[in-house]
Order: C-alpha cells, then structure tokens, then sequence
C-alpha cells in the first residue's frame, strides 16, 4: 500500500549540494536580525573576549536548547559560522536556498553520515568555522544531554580549538515543546575548552569529558540561584507535548494545557505553570498539592513511571501464549486519531501517503489507515526514531523515511519516542518480517 515509488531517484536527489557561507551576506543580513531578537530576549553576552586568542579554523560546540541557537551564537562570534542541521530544515525548497547560503551542513539525525563528516573536515582544513550540536537534539527539561560519542573522535582528528558557548535562560524564553516564546533574559557564556595543544596530549575520552563538563546547564538550578520572569499568557502551552502522564492518578495521554495550566482531563489534578518555571496550586484541583514544583522533576517521575509500566506490560506481553493475543504487536499502550503519514528520503519533502489511527504497542508501532489497511513497525525495523520540531514523530523503516504528523498543536510525538525508546533498550521480542 505504502511502497514509495522510484525511491531510488529519490535518494539520488538528496546528495548532499554544495554549501557555502557569503561573508558579504552575513554582514547584511545578521545585524538587521541582531537587533530586534537582542532587545526582545534581553540577550547579554560574556566572554566574547576569546576571539581575540584565537583564529579559524575551530568548532563551536553549544548547548542545545531553543529553535534560534544557532542565531544567538552567530550575533557574537566575527566569522560565519558553518552548523551542521537537521536535514529536515532542508525539505523546503526556501529553507533551504537559505541555509546553505548561512553554510548550513545537512544531516540525517541519529543515523551516520560520512558525507556530512567529510564535509565538516573540509571546511576545517579551508580554515572555517564549523558549529555541532553534539547532544544530537535539543534538550526538553532544560537539562544538558550527554553529547553524541563521535564528536570526540571528530575533535581528536581535527585537532583545532573547540569553543563552548553556554546559554543560559533560553530554554524558558522558547522550551521545546512550546509554539510561542517567552520574554524574560538570555546569557550567552563563550568559553574556550580545548586549545591544539590539549587536544593532542588528551584521549579521546578525556575530550569527551571535558566538553560534556564545560557545557553542562541546568536551567532550573540556574533559575533558583538568578530569578527571572519569563512572561507569556500561554506559558504552559501545549505542555503535554513533553509531559503526558498524571502524577496525581497515574495515567497516560490524558493531560492539557491553556494559557498557564496544565491539567488533568480525566481526575482534574490542575496547576499553575508561574513566570519563574514553577508550577502552583491550581483552584478547583482534584488536590490542592503541588506534586512536582519543576518540569524536571515532572518528567523524572514520567520516565521512571514509563520504567516499570512498560517492563510490566512488556512481561505481560511475553507470558501470553499466541492464541491470547490477535495482534503480533501485542498489547496497545495508546492511540491517536488522524494522524498523516507521508514518506521520503533525507531532504526530499515526504509525499502524504495516507491519514488514519496510530497506535504504540509493546512490540512496535501499527498504523492504520482510513480504508482499513494495516501496517505494522516492529521496534527491530526501526531505525532513526526522534522527534522533528515539537511533535513530528520520524524513522526510517527499510530505508524509507516515514513522517507522521498530528493534528493540531497538542498531539504528543515524544511519547512515541520516549517509550519506543524504552521498549526497544526493553527487547521486547522482535516480530518477523
């Protein structure tokens, strides 16, 4: 039903193209940006004074946290700056005109690219400066993510200076999950890591280590010791997109959000997200107690829950014979309703396929479309699952991208992520092809 025709030509039209960053258009172009996106973020810089120590070529490795990172990083930093992206920013025809002319590098997440390294070394050895987001996406509690175990080895074979810039309070002025961003303050903490010199005394390891250390944010913490506002009237908007279990009756896929609540559709439990990133005692809430003060702490009693009703359901799953189940799936775990799935290949735009009913089960995902076909993903299959943007649920699946999108604004695709993820680090056993 969903064979994509003439896949290959496909794959050949999404070679990587040639990239390059115009000096002249940068000089035009990222003032007139600067300005407006600096006075609205409040963005204060510090340290910049390490450009004066140094020259290209060198790596700049951020944390990741918001949609204008690389933006941000840029206003700062004298010589274009060269990011490696998502190679779904370059499925638009405009986009991605403008990219490669900022000399954006496209790449495919979570699966390895040789040409996107190739071209990372390239651009070094021309005496660039090339930009990583080594954590491999953005972080959704505000919590830096260990970095992608390569980025090492990348830095150890280029042997150039690697620059971390920190930012700081810009994951509330723009959380992953929100539409809509927050106005409060930015800073942006420029620090040298490693110079040539310690780059080749050190291992590939001990790099590891200290670029994980020396980027290390905890927005949280940071928000304790620095209070600042962060004002919006749709603040808590659409949190479920991140948080979608209830702590208060311990169920899935049932919480919403409007202006700054977030609340429980099905036992009531309601709370107040404030200007600081705390949540508040709701009125009329099932319970008048905050169970969890932070979107951290949130999401840690999420994951830990997903833990144990996961390996319970996934035994379950395995100690029921054949002729208990109807579905080789095996139990569902939850649904949406009209979902679109489209496929493609890398950067060419994914052609719609069908709309109908997705559904995560103990041993993958099953789709069903409106005229009642059924195809199934077993969890072995999948290959490059994550999240594009703040919902878009993607992975390829015999080397076709398959994109499903939901409809609305307040449809979780993390959930999908999150326990796939856990289900697949579960083993759940694999169904045959």
């Amino acid at each position: 039903m969903f064979a994509l025709a003439g896949l290959e030509i496909l794959m050949r039209r999404s070679r990587r193209r040639d990239t390059h960053a115009y000096r002249w258009l940068h000089g035009i172009v990222r003032p007139c940006i600067r300005v407006p996106m600096q006075w609205y973020y409040r963005i204060r810089p510090t340290n910049t004074g390490i450009f004066r120590c140094i020259r290209p070529p060198y790596i700049v490795i951020p944390n990741h946290v918001m949609t204008w990172d690389p933006l941000l990083i840029s206003f700062y930093v004298r010589d274009p700056i060269h990011f490696v992206a998502s190679d779904a920013n370059f499925r638009s025809s405009l986009a991605s005109w403008w990219l490669r002319r900022f000399g954006a590098i496209a790449k495919s997440k979570l699966r390895d690219d040789f040409g996107t390294l190739r071209a990372v070394m390239d651009l070094l050895r021309e005496g660039k400066v090339v930009g990583l987001f080594a954590e491999g996406e953005r972080t959704w509690d505000g919590t830096t993510l260990p970095i992608i175990p390569s980025t090492a080895k990348l830095v150890k074979a280029a042997n150039v200076p690697v620059v971390v810039p920190v930012l700081k309070g810009a994951y509330y002025s723009l959380p992953r999950w929100a539409f809509a961003s927050r106005r409060g303050k930015i800073e942006i903490d420029y620090r040298l890591a490693l110079t040539r010199d310690e780059i080749l005394r050190m291992s590939v390891d001990e790099i590891r280590v200290r670029i994980e250390r020396i980027m290390y944010h905890d927005e949280d913490s940071w928000q304790s010791k620095n209070p600042i506002g962060f004002t919006s009237r749709r603040a808590a908007e659409p949190m479920q997109l991140f948080l979608f279990y209830c702590p208060n009756c311990e169920r899935l896929n049932c919480l919403d959000s409007k202006g700054r609540r977030v609340f429980c559709t099905e036992c009531g439990y309601k709370v107040i997200f404030s200007l600081y990133g705390r949540f508040l005692p709701g009125r009329s809430s099932a319970s008048n107690t905050v169970i969890y003060e932070t979107i951290r702490a949130w999401a840690r009693a999420q994951d830990s829950y997903l833990d144990t009703h996961l390996r319970e359901r996934a035994s379950e799953a395995g100690n029921a014979s054949a002729s208990e189940t109807d579905d080789p799936l095996g139990p569902e775990v939850f649904h949406d309703e009209h979902v679109r799935l489209s496929m493609g290949y890398r950067m060419v735009r994914p052609a719609v396929q069908a709309h109908g009913r997705l559904a995560l089960h103990i041993r993958g995902l099953e789709f069903t479309a409106t005229d009642g076909v059924t195809t199934r993903y077993p969890w072995n299959l999948i290959n490059g699952l994550n999240v594009v943007y703040q919902a878009q649920l993607e992975f390829y699946h015999k080397r076709k991208l398959i994109v499903l999108d939901f409809p609305g604004r307040d449809t979780s695709g993390y959930k999908y992520l999150l326990c796939g993820q856990k289900l697949i680090n579960l083993g759940s056993t694999p169904i045959p092809d």
